[in-house]
């Protein structure tokens, strides 16, 4: 049996302790050829590198969302024809991919993927990714990514991650997202106005309105969002957002197309709405007027003044301008579902 595997863990994600990193040392299979650890970019770098010169046929990832993007760009930039398979495997916070891709993260499951025939087809899900290219008074840059906002939930996080930094261990987690959304966030958004985007899409492209509540979909020449005044400018190329939480439930009824979520109305009726139908809005089940969604391939918003913005839930700081583009090469995964359940394929 050919050693066609590596495995790579991000020893900086919450689910990779050491004693994870041991776990998985212990392994011992004749199709694993290395077991890395990465904890700087310069570490991912060096090992892709390896990867890519040994010829492996699949490249096994544990950690979160960022541990998946930063990864597979430097995958795509070294070898963008000859890319090994991934298998993406959950192990970070949030995990909107894993979740996606139905991982557990458990080392059962990679043993289950390496008593997979070696000459069996794998399965494959394609998950297409977003590019993003956004500008601000003090950051600027690019990226490929599933999910980003501007708004509401980016400032959230980035609370958070100020919160994190002054504050001990214990409380931080979901404790410290409730913390610092009603002592930093909240306050700050109760303030503060509610600003009215400049929102554009290329002149080529279709502009395409889903209404939920009607399954009526709409291809409109130009983006007029019903509610100027928006809370929340959300993107996304994959359903979750993290936790479980289904951001966009509607993904898939056009394709080729990203999905645009606008969060807006009044100030203090979106935050009631918002909090009065958390529960349907996590499950995606949610359908009111508070959100409108389209679907676009391209999009670009302009602020008049700078908000915050999150790439895959990385706080990103404040910018003026964000440029999305759905990428023409999406990332190819492996689909663990149809790994756990072989009978469905």
């Amino acid at each position: 049996m050919k050693a066609d595997t590596n495995i790579i863990l991000n020893g900086n994600a919450k689910g990779t302790s050491p004693e994870v990193q041991d776990a998985f040392r212990n392994i011992s299979h004749p199709r694993i050829r290395e077991i890395y650890v990465s904890k700087t970019p310069e570490d991912a770098h060096q090992i892709l590198e390896d990867v890519i010169k040994q010829g492996d046929r699949i490249t096994y990832w544990r950690g979160g969302d960022g541990t998946l993007l930063h990864l597979g760009n430097i995958l795509r930039n070294l070898s963008p024809k000859n890319m090994p398979i991934i298998a993406y495997a959950k192990g970070g916070t949030g995990n909107s991919i894993a979740n996606f891709v139905r991982s557990t993260g458990t080392i059962d499951e990679l043993i289950s993927l390496l008593s997979q025939d070696q000459n069996h087809q794998i399965p494959i899900i394609t998950i297409p990714l977003i590019h993003t290219k956004y500008q601000g008074p003090e950051t600027q840059g690019e990226t490929e990514t599933f999910f980003a906002s501007t708004g509401w939930d980016a400032q959230i996080l980035y609370d958070y991650t100020r919160f994190k930094k002054r504050t001990p261990k214990f409380i931080h987690g979901v404790k410290g997202y409730v913390l610092s959304s009603f002592c930093l966030s909240i306050p700050k958004i109760l303030t503060e106005k509610m600003q009215r985007p400049d929102i554009t899409c290329h002149p080529d492209d279709p502009i395409i309105h889903y209404l939920a509540e009607t399954d009526i979909i709409t291809v409109f020449p130009n983006f007029n969002p019903q509610n100027t005044r928006l809370a929340c400018v959300s993107v996304g190329s994959v359903p979750y957002y993290g936790y479980k939480f289904k951001a966009f439930p509607h993904l898939g009824r056009v394709p080729d197309t990203f999905n645009v979520r606008l969060i807006g109305g009044s100030k203090v009726g979106t935050i009631l709405s918002l909090f009065a139908n958390l529960p349907s809005i996590w499950s995606g089940e949610y359908q009111g007027d508070t959100f409108q969604d389209y679907f676009v391939k391209t999009l670009n918003i302009k602020y008049e003044h700078a908000v915050p913005l999150q790439i895959a839930g990385d706080d990103i700081g404040h910018v003026t301008s964000v440029d999305y583009t759905l990428s023409p090469e999406p990332l190819k995964v492996i689909d663990w579902n149809k790994i756990h359940h072989p009978e469905i394929l």
